[in-house]
């Protein structure tokens, strides 16, 4: 906006384009490519991290009658929004963000993990190999089900959206000159 008022003011006052102040100005101030540049900076943020909830866990693992443990431990829920997948759409002075919802992904913090409970038969003739697998699985399993269930909690899937609104409307209102409206709608 600002090098089309500059360009076109300088033809203008050199008299090479007798046109160009006039049309360097209203180049400049229509702001007709706003929003391809608000579009495209924020797709090149792409993943925005918007909200992190840290809870605590336990996980019952065992291994057939053998052998027993509990493990107490530390997580985080992380949200992002994929900016890449938005879509921009400016309709007279008002750019309409349209934005996928907020994804999940747990994350444990093996550093805190605790063993509050441990039993074991007298007699336990299984393999360590035997015993690391179904750790490595049951833990796993307990991400997976962690993810589930906070993306069915509606309280945190809010937070996380309305997280994202305020940084990307403070993105844009960074980025755009103009000052347009914005309308965030979710996908």
């Amino acid at each position: 906006t600002i090098v089309g008022t500059a360009v076109g003011s300088y033809n203008g006052i050199t008299k090479k384009f007798p046109e160009g102040e006039t049309k360097g100005k209203n180049e400049g101030l229509s702001a007709s490519d706003t929003t391809t540049k608000v579009g495209n900076s924020l797709k090149e943020i792409a993943k925005l991290e918007v909200l992190v909830s840290s809870f605590k866990l336990n996980d019952y693992h065992e291994l057939g009658n053998k052998y027993a443990a509990l493990y107490l431990l530390k997580a985080d829920a992380i949200f992002t929004v994929d900016l890449s997948k938005a879509s921009f759409k400016d309709e007279e002075g008002m750019i309409q963000v349209r934005v996928p919802q907020p994804e999940v992904a747990v994350s444990i913090d093996v550093r805190y993990t605790e063993k509050a409970i441990e039993s074991q038969r007298k007699f336990f003739n299984g393999s360590a190999e035997d015993g690391f697998n179904a750790y490595i699985n049951s833990m796993s399993n307990l991400e997976e089900n962690a993810e589930n269930s906070i993306k069915s909690d509606e309280n945190l899937m809010k937070s996380a959206r309305d997280s994202a609104e305020k940084q990307i409307r403070r993105l844009i209102r960074d980025i755009s000159l103009n000052g347009e409206e914005l309308s965030i709608v979710w996908e």
